[in-house]
């Protein structure tokens, strides 16, 4: 019995159709917002316009509870995404031109007259500690550094 071939599109069908997504590295879920108030885990085009996105649902619930503390008059000046310099712009020796590193903080507000730098992570129950990566650890430290006026916070 002889063997049907696939067309280069009926193939691409076949992978789209089989293609798994790889998981986030922390098993987190994206939190998208739309326009008519809709909250879902996946994009939709029947809710209109999306307007916030929230890289899990941690993240997004922490935004909701400091709403309520901005709200409550306990914080101010509560901003999201918010980039930071890790590292300022520079020419090197030969002469070529490099970015500013900077970071994106999740949170930022000011909280008993300081500010306050805020990144929502997993945390593992079973080792006791924030799932990092190294990139993160190395530029939360070297903000640390940079900015040692503001309060630094993982939740």
């Amino acid at each position: 019995m002889a063997q049907q071939r696939m067309t280069a599109d009926e193939f691409r069908l076949f992978l789209a159709e089989n293609a798994r997504k790889k998981p986030h590295k922390h098993r987190n879920r994206i939190v998208y917002i739309y326009e008519d108030g809709f909250v879902a885990n996946e994009k939709s085009d029947v809710h209109g316009r999306l307007i916030e996105r929230y890289d899990s649902i941690k993240e997004y619930e922490r935004w909701g509870e400091l709403r309520l503390l901005e709200k409550a008059g306990s914080i101010s000046g509560l901003k999201k995404q918010v980039p930071l310099v890790v590292y300022p712009a520079f020419v090197d020796g030969k002469g070529r031109k490099h970015r500013a590193v900077t970071y994106k903080a999740d949170f930022v507000y000011t909280e008993n007259g300081r500010e306050v730098v805020e990144d929502v992570k997993a945390f593992d129950e079973n080792k006791g500690r924030y799932l990092t990566t190294a990139a993160f650890n190395l530029k939360w430290k070297m903000l640390q550094g940079q900015y040692p006026e503001r309060v630094f916070r993982l939740f």
